[in-house]
């Protein structure tokens, strides 16, 4: 099953032909995304950050 979609992929990619273009990912939303993930980690360290700080602090 694996190797038949893997065929599939292949099939597509050489010929190009692939009738759902408006699935596929633009640059602007490749763009769009990374933003979103840069955004999402510097929130998720600062919050670790946080995290230890509180820590540090608990600790006498």
């Amino acid at each position: 099953m694996a190797e038949a979609a893997f065929e599939a992929i292949a099939d597509v990619v050489k010929t190009g032909a692939y009738s759902g273009r408006n699935e596929l990912a633009t640059k602007a939303d490749l763009a769009a995304l990374e933003l979103r993930l840069i955004k999402w980690f510097i929130g998720g360290m600062s919050a670790a950050v946080g995290l230890m700080i509180a820590a540090v602090k608990l600790i006498p």
